[in-house]
């Protein structure tokens, strides 16, 4: 998994697993980051453990900016945004890369539909 694309909706994909499932995020993302190669693997911990981390911020902003309440959002897009915004408000990643991968990561993740919604965003 060298595209990052793929790297953000795996992180998303986990992020979601640990705040709707319950899911210990260690556990989870050390088992599931395993077979990936070492760069990538890093990322998605960064990338999970920065969205877990400020949440509340990440939701704030997203509100902030999204035409519709949170709870109103698909769970496929919402993790999609998060990952997106931490990487624009904490990690300060390149903002054309980061919006680019997130609507990419959500049209992986299976919501083709939203990418317009997440590029608004």
């Amino acid at each position: 998994m060298t595209d990052g694309s793929e790297s953000r909706a795996l992180a998303a994909d986990l992020v979601h697993r640990v705040l709707t499932g319950g899911a210990y995020s260690n556990v989870l993302v050390r088992n599931e980051t395993g077979p990936l190669p070492r760069q990538d693997a890093r990322f998605v911990h960064r990338l999970v453990y920065t969205v877990l981390r400020f949440l509340p911020r990440l939701d704030h902003t997203i509100a902030a900016y999204a035409d519709r309440p949170k709870d109103r959002i698909d769970p496929i897009t919402l993790d999609g945004l998060r990952v997106g915004a931490a990487e624009l408000l904490v990690l300060e990643s390149s903002p054309y890369g980061a919006v680019d991968a997130a609507v990419d990561a959500v049209r992986l993740r299976g919501a083709p539909r939203a990418t317009g919604f997440v590029n608004a965003v």
